[in-house]
């Protein structure tokens, strides 16, 4: 079943995909720490990211009860951290993808948590600052910083390239 779901997701537009049990992950809570010093903007300013989310500890949990984790990456040419233009397609592209594999599995019946290192940015700000409900709600999707996954740590046992 998980080589089919694989074949799916690079069908939909992976460029990589692995499927890993949780049990081999690494959860640095000092990651989650990022996240309440605010590094992205989105502490409290966004439906995908704490505190609105969940607390660490409570997210780490959630995530131990899944058996397996499906990893999927987008790789794109990025020139730099300036390079405004080419990070912004890939965001868009990783955030379509995502959009997508959400769909599949959905369709799949299968019991999943989808999580992220792309952020919503379809409602600027986001609707969250007003106190008003979100209006795409299927496409909250955690980021994995809350969750406090060690994305590099998880690359390398996936033996996934990030830079």
């Amino acid at each position: 079943m998980y080589t089919r779901i694989a074949d799916k997701l690079k069908e939909l537009g992976a460029d990589d995909v692995r499927i890993v049990p949780v049990s081999s992950m690494h959860f640095n809570r000092k990651l989650a720490s990022l996240c309440q010093k605010d590094i992205c903007g989105r502490y409290g300013k966004s439906y995908n990211c704490p505190p609105y989310i969940g607390l660490t500890e409570t997210l780490i949990a959630e995530a131990q009860k899944y058996s397996f984790a499906i990893v999927f990456q987008t790789i794109d040419k990025i020139y730099g951290f300036a390079d405004f233009g080419h990070i912004e397609k890939a965001e868009v592209r990783m955030c379509n993808l995502t959009k997508s594999v959400n769909l599949y599995l959905e369709g799949l019946n299968l019991g999943y948590k989808l999580i992220t290192a792309n952020c919503c940015k379809r409602c600027s700000p986001c609707r969250k600052i007003q106190g008003e409900e979100c209006l795409f709600p299927n496409e909250i999707f955690p980021s994995v910083a809350a969750y406090a996954v060690d994305i590099e740590k998880l690359a390398n046992n996936c033996n996934m390239y990030i830079s």
